[in-house]
């Protein structure tokens, strides 16, 4: 589940914070620090609900230091961005007397707006309100077809299973089992009971039993004709070794199953790297699990880095110092990694001209000119359909690696 949290006040935003994490640590928390740092998360996110400060008085970089006059452009930001209209559910925190309208605009977006008295009070209600918002879950989006995702460009997989994953209705299912638990996926078996690996308790055998489980999955996806949902269980560090060796050598039928483990693999490690000091054995350590020979995973895996560490307001230069950690000891370095829009496209030149902001450093900002037909090879045909746009470098060759949103 992810949130859009809008508050200018870092006490504030830090209170709600941890009373959402409260709620549910897994819960994705995406945070702006302006207006154009705003724009830039509305058009890289779909959001699940939102829970919005309407006094911004902090905010200037629209030239307005009047908090409820920011409030009101905030409101209008809003309700002109596509993805704002995805939201189901919005959380309106004011501080005027009179309470901010939120044209629906045929969007049935159910909003709850709330005063602002005491910080205390705000808490308390703040609380209250959060739990039923909270709840108000959207589903993951319509099943694909297993025939229509085998005709998707690499990109495009890649997106669809990091929507998944990142919608998973219960991202703790490993967090109250053993772990013996290799992964889990939504297929059912005979007796419609999910398929489930785990570990044999004689270790010596285990790679050839996760082969056996991995041939039970494949042969049930072809038999059942359903693309499934694969959640691997990283809760322990030291399952990222094993569950790197269980699939090394297992020969799929159905290939996208070592993208979805490539991609899920590659978020765990980044998520255990941050947690460690970059000068820290552990880290080395962890650095060692990379496949240096893997562009996918090595790209992935930093631009993970670059995404957790945006939203929890790190700087750029925090950002480099991690990224570089990592760049020294897989020689693969991330040059940038930005969110793109369709500015405008010349059709006789088949040029289509791209706006780019930063995740390193919102502040940043380019207009690039692609072709046309690259785009749309990557499923991107129209001004509202954001992406992602990665340069690299490695081995002295520059990479680049575009990705729907």
């Amino acid at each position: 589940m992810r949130v859009l949290l809008v508050e200018d006040f870092q006490g504030m935003m830090q209170n709600y914070k941890k009373i959402i994490r409260n709620y549910d640590e897994n819960i994705e928390i995406i945070t702006a620090t302006s207006f154009s740092d705003l724009r830039s998360k509305l058009l890289s996110y779909d959001f699940d609900t939102a829970i919005v400060d309407n006094d911004l008085s902090i905010w200037n970089d629209y030239g307005e230091h009047d908090g409820i006059e920011n409030g009101k452009k905030l409101c209008d930001l809003l309700q002109k961005t596509k993805n704002f209209k995805n939201i189901k559910s919005c959380l309106f925190l004011y501080t005027a007397l009179d309470k901010i309208k939120i044209a629906n605009d045929g969007n049935k977006i159910d909003y709850t707006v709330i005063e602002k008295s005491g910080e205390r009070d705000l808490i308390r209600k703040f609380e209250t309100e959060i739990l039923e918002v909270m709840n108000d879950i959207i589903d993951i989006e319509p099943p694909v077809t297993l025939d229509d995702f085998k005709k998707y460009p690499t990109s495009k997989r890649i997106h669809h299973y990091k929507s998944v994953i990142n919608k998973d209705k219960r991202p703790g299912r490993f967090v109250n089992k053993s772990n013996r638990y290799l992964w889990t996926t939504d297929i059912a078996d005979d007796d419609n009971k999910e398929i489930a690996c785990l570990k044999p308790w004689s270790e010596q055998n285990i790679n050839t039993f996760a082969a056996s489980c991995y041939s039970e999955l494949d042969d049930r996806i072809n038999r059942t004709n359903k693309l499934p949902a694969i959640f691997w269980n990283y809760t322990d560090p030291i399952l990222l070794r094993e569950q790197k060796e269980c699939i090394r050598d297992v020969d799929f039928e159905n290939n996208f199953i070592n993208l979805f483990f490539r991609v899920s693999y590659s978020q765990s490690i980044a998520f255990h790297l941050l947690q460690n000091d970059q000068q820290s054995i552990d880290f080395h350590n962890l650095t060692k699990l990379i496949d240096k020979t893997d562009p996918l995973i090595l790209r992935e895996t930093q631009c993970e880095m670059i995404d957790i560490m945006s939203q929890e307001l790190e700087n750029e230069s925090a950002i480099k110092k991690k990224l570089s950690a990592v760049h020294i000891s897989t020689g693969y370095e991330i040059v940038d990694y930005f969110d793109g829009n369709i500015d405008y496209y010349d059709v006789e030149s088949g040029i289509a001209y791209v706006d780019l902001v930063s995740r390193i450093n919102s502040n940043r900002y380019l207009k690039k000119a692609f072709r046309y037909k690259r785009l749309t090879d990557e499923g991107i045909r129209f001004k509202e359909e954001p992406f992602s746009y990665c340069v690299s470098k490695f081995e002295g060759t520059i990479l680049s690696h575009i990705e729907p949103l």
